[in-house]
């Protein structure tokens, strides 16, 4: 079982008044993700590559720095 799959068991079982603070709190969090399609291309380009032996995998602080 997928850790969004336990969250939603749990929010399941969860009173009706706790689910609506649960949805209020998902909907203030404001985070949000800006992932340009050029940039997302390109990493499946790489991921390709990888998969295909074509390439090196490089070390997470080598990725942590881009």
């Amino acid at each position: 079982m997928s850790t969004a799959q336990v969250y939603y068991e749990l929010y399941k079982s969860l009173p009706p008044k706790t689910k609506l603070k649960v949805r209020a709190l998902i909907q203030e969090d404001e985070m949000t993700v800006d992932i340009s399609l050029k940039h997302l291309k390109a990493g499946l380009k790489e991921l390709k590559l990888l998969k295909a032996g074509k390439i090196k995998g490089r070390p997470i602080e080598q990725l942590l720095h881009e």
